[in-house]
């Protein structure tokens, strides 16, 4: 029973593992994609800051008009395809910002199953019979049930510090 149990922990290990390494992908493609939108807002408000700086050609120089205005397009044509540019990766991001969230409570059933078959697996190793022993002999002193079970089952000082090594021994889910 107890290979069985270790078995059953292995597999709800390597399922967290993998829905966790999945939320891990989400959350760097996310932030790649946050650094990349303030690129383009960097390239947008230096474009901005350009087009209102550019100082106009004296008017009566048709050429450099000309020339200024073909400036002014491209650098607005610019402007639209930043913008293009960041609606698009801004989509992107809320689809994948979407799909992490949806995995969160996913990602907790994952790792309350880690625990629970840890427990499983614990529970395996105890010798039931001495326990039911030790209960009914407790009844039998005059225990309330749950005075034999505080007896038995203390609680412990530093459930936060057990919990802990519990995670490193067993390689469980932060």
């Amino acid at each position: 029973m107890t290979q069985m149990a270790e078995t059953e922990l292995q597999k709800a290990l390597a399922a967290y593992q993998a829905q966790a390494s999945t939320a891990t992908a989400h959350e760097a493609t996310i932030a790649e994609f946050r650094h990349r939108i303030e690129e383009i807002e960097a390239q947008i408000d230096s474009i901005k800051t350009l087009l209102a700086t550019a100082l106009r050609p004296p008017e009566l120089d048709l050429a450099l008009i000309r020339e200024a205005d073909a400036e002014r397009r491209q650098a607005e044509i610019q402007l639209e395809r930043l913008g293009q540019d960041k609606a698009r990766l801004a989509a992107q991001m809320r689809g994948i910002e979407r799909e992490r969230q949806a995995m969160a409570p996913e990602l907790q059933e994952s790792e309350r199953l880690c625990w629970r078959a840890l427990f499983e697996q614990l529970k395996g190793a105890i010798d039931a019979k001495t326990l039911d022993t030790l209960f009914v002999a407790g009844l039998q002193a005059g225990l309330t049930e749950s005075a034999v079970r505080a007896a038995i089952l203390p609680s412990p000082t530093q459930p936060d510090a057990l919990v802990a090594q519990l995670r490193q021994r067993f390689d469980l889910p932060d």
